[in-house]
């Protein structure tokens, strides 16, 4: 996270997700320059793989390329980062669907693992 610091950054503009990664950011003294707020992750991953920064993202897309054609990778964080929670909803009466069961458990198996 500290080799961000001075870095152009694209960010998503989704406020629970960018206070998170500022927040990651700050507490290794990283301060970037956010030089755009998207609320796109294609569009976020097409400027990054045209050259106009780096971005931070919770998901990984199983595409190497950008729909504009252009080739990107991601690189996962070597850094210990601050735990962020997790929330499931459903409406109460669709608790009980054997499908929203089935991703309950797989998030919780995923995410009690860390």
């Amino acid at each position: 996270m500290a080799d961000l610091h001075g870095e152009n950054l694209i960010l998503l503009n989704q406020p629970f997700s960018a206070q998170y990664f500022m927040r990651l950011l700050r507490a290794r003294s990283a301060v970037p320059l956010v030089v755009a707020r998207l609320r796109g992750l294609e569009l976020q991953r097409s400027l990054v793989a045209n050259g106009f920064g780096v971005a931070l993202a919770h998901t990984l897309p199983p595409a190497e390329t950008t729909y504009d054609g252009m080739p990107i990778i991601g690189l996962p964080l070597s850094d210990e980062l601050i735990a962020q929670r997790v929330l499931t909803a459903c409406h109460r009466h669709s608790e009980t669907r054997p499908i929203l069961k089935a991703v309950q458990a797989e998030m919780l198996a995923e995410f009690a693992a860390e």
